[in-house]
């Protein structure tokens, strides 16, 4: 994989090369680092990095080429004494003086800054460079490699989905502040269709064939566990439930990665509208961000405006994850949206499920 498609997600990071404490790890950088500052930002590097050094430094710079070379066939350009380039080496004597060893690497804009007080120093930054490189490598891999036999299998191309998801569900809140608002809508657009395109190729051979499948089960005259006799309703609600467990974890997926108090400005802006899909999915969002006020406006519109019974199961189980994993003062509008979802008899015992899980998160 070349180094241009590689995205340094790091700013700042502070390193000592002898620690004695345990260290603040986000890479798994060796020598361990005593102190890990990181700072939003990112650089994306040139086909043909220019990496410029200063006389003092050309043993760690020639070593920096040939890592690129070697590990991930890049090809630099070595320039000695001059100011710009792609990757810097600098020394400086006002870099981390008291700290053997210790160095500032720096990824801002379209370049990478490695500075220390001696050329040891330099040399623990090319390698922690290498490691992070190697690490963002590894990590796009598990994105793109595949089985060639198993390409076209239905795990694989979940696999692959889900993957994908992942990846564009976190852009909004890591580089929404450099986004223009074109790149913000595809993302949010994406957010709120790609789960249902996904949900629909897992779900529609069920859809297709659930008359078939409740058949094949019932010829064998199967019984519970307490020796009831199973009936067509009952396995038709099971696959019911099987399938709003598939929606609902790929909605709640997608809203806990992207959804936060700042993104949901923009994922407002969704015609989401449009269908009681995309509204579902804005609820979730809305539950994740902890936006009480207009949460409950949402999940009532919703179950008002549905008489679908497994619409309002969705939105009644939502309504209840709320309830438990946020803390909700049990009084006006949250005791009114129990009584209405839940029934005046299951006060108690949300409260109940809330002391719980208030105990598990001290």
């Amino acid at each position: 994989m070349k180094l241009k498609s590689l995205i340094v997600v790091l700013l700042c990071i502070v390193v000592c090369s002898s620690c004695e404490q345990p260290p603040i790890e986000a890479y798994a950088v060796l020598p361990q680092p005593q102190e890990i500052n990181y700072v939003q930002g990112f650089v994306k590097l040139k086909d043909k990095p220019m990496v410029v050094y200063s006389n003092e430094l050309s043993n760690e710079a020639l070593l920096l080429a040939s890592y690129l070379k070697n590990d991930f066939a890049v090809e630099v350009t070595l320039e000695e004494g001059k100011d710009k380039g792609d990757v810097i080496l600098l020394l400086d004597s006002t870099v981390l003086p008291d700290k053997k060893g210790g160095y500032v690497l720096e990824a801002a804009g379209s370049r990478i800054t490695i500075k220390a007080s001696t050329p040891e120093g330099v040399f623990n930054g090319v390698q922690t460079l290498r490691q992070i490189i190697k690490e963002r490598e590894d990590q796009a891999d598990s994105l793109y490699s595949y089985d060639k036999s198993k390409v076209n299998s239905f795990s694989n191309k979940i696999a692959k989905s889900i993957n994908y998801l992942d990846l564009v569900a976190k852009i909004l809140p890591n580089f929404r502040f450099m986004l223009e608002g074109d790149e913000k809508k595809r993302i949010t657009t994406i957010l709120y269709t790609y789960p249902n395109k996904l949900l629909y190729f897992m779900l529609k051979d069920i859809d297709a064939n659930c008359s078939k499948i409740i058949e094949d089960i019932l010829k064998n005259k199967p019984k519970t566990r307490k020796g009831i006799l199973i009936t067509e309703d009952m396995i038709t609600r099971e696959l019911q439930n099987q399938s709003m467990a598939y929606i609902l974890s790929i909605y709640d997926f997608v809203s806990m990665t992207a959804a936060t108090s700042k993104t949901i400005g923009d994922l407002e802006k969704f015609n989401y509208d449009q269908n009681t899909n995309y509204r579902i999915q804005n609820l979730m969002m809305h539950e994740n961000i902890a936006d009480f006020k207009g949460f409950i406006i949402r999940a009532e519109q919703i179950y008002d405006a549905t008489e679908t019974p497994i619409v309002r199961q969705m939105i009644t189980l939502i309504v209840r994850k709320y309830f438990i994993y946020h803390d909700v003062e049990m009084h006006g509008d949250a005791i009114r949206l129990i009584d209405k979802f839940f029934g005046k008899e299951e006060r108690k015992e949300f409260q109940i499920l809330q002391a719980k899980n208030q105990i598990i998160k001290k």
